[in-house]
């Protein structure tokens, strides 16, 4: 992090992974997009960019449409701590009704306010909501035993076919050392509420210990193939590193494995997600 890669470093890690395609994410404590939209400008074809929103911006729709109107510019990546509500409150529906209208994708991080999220997902079913790190709560200095108090919430928000996840930080959320058994137990339950063509990778590190927990929880996932079969399981197949998509198919067919059961909220997630197409 004290050493950015160049656009260019950054597709050869890519080429190297077997990645196509890179949405950036603009840092939360970065005060431009200046590093994203250097990457797109060097590789148009290959990424694209979730520009940081500041909640100041929030009434002043005149910078808010040129700022997303900048080009590689997809969408919005929010930011906001448990005790700021101010993009939840009444005084915001102008903001949200102005996001829909631009048709605009949000990556939200705001732990502490699910179910105002849950809210806004529902009264603008147009926009595309991303729920950034599995909906935990990752700050520094959080409680290791409250970071998944939201879990189960972010979980049901699968229901809702404008919300999608991110996989990211689930290592630095559980605390845990290689191979990271509960975070990959999350892992397998986010792809059963969601489908994983709504779970998205992201490879979140955190100074010190963040490049080699990455390298190792990529590494722990570069080993099998991830997919959903149905909003219930999850199936894995085995394949050489670096293999890409279209090889992970042996020939005896990938092995399936029901998902984890949580009561009875996640029966009722699962028939919620049946009709959701893959």
């Amino acid at each position: 992090m004290d050493r950015p890669l160049t656009p260019t470093a950054l597709v050869g890690l890519m080429d190297a992974s077997g990645v196509s395609n890179l949405l950036q994410v603009t840092r939360y404590f970065d005060p431009t997009d200046d590093y994203s939209l250097a990457g797109f400008a060097e590789h148009p074809d290959r990424f694209r960019v979730l520009g940081r929103f500041d909640a100041s911006l929030l009434h002043d729709q005149e910078e808010l449409a040129a700022r997303v109107a900048r080009p590689g510019m997809v969408g919005l990546r929010i930011f906001t701590y448990p005790t700021d509500a101010r993009l939840f409150a009444d005084a915001a529906a102008a903001f949200w009704a102005m996001v829909e209208s631009l048709h605009l994708p949000i990556s939200i991080y705001a732990p502490g306010h699910i179910t105002a999220i849950r809210e806004v997902a529902v009264s603008y079913p147009h926009i595309p909501i991303v729920l950034d790190h599995g909906g935990t709560d990752v700050f520094v200095g959080t409680d290791p035993e409250r970071r998944f108090d939201e879990w189960d919430a972010a979980l049901e928000m699968a229901a809702l076919p404008n919300v999608s996840i991110k996989a990211s930080a689930l290592p630095e959320a559980t605390s845990e050392a290689f191979p990271y058994p509960d975070a990959q137990r999350r892992l397998r339950e986010l792809c059963a509420a969601y489908g994983s063509g709504r779970v998205m990778w992201g490879p979140t590190t955190r100074p010190p210990r963040g490049s080699a927990r990455m390298r190792r929880w990529s590494s722990s996932l570069g080993s099998r193939s991830w997919r959903c079969r149905s909003p219930n399981e999850w199936t894995s197949s085995a394949r050489p590193r670096g293999a890409s998509s279209a090889s992970q198919a042996g020939s005896r067919g990938p092995e399936v494995h029901r998902a984890p059961d949580r009561a009875d909220a996640t029966a009722d997630r699962r028939d919620h997600c049946a009709h959701i197409p893959r």
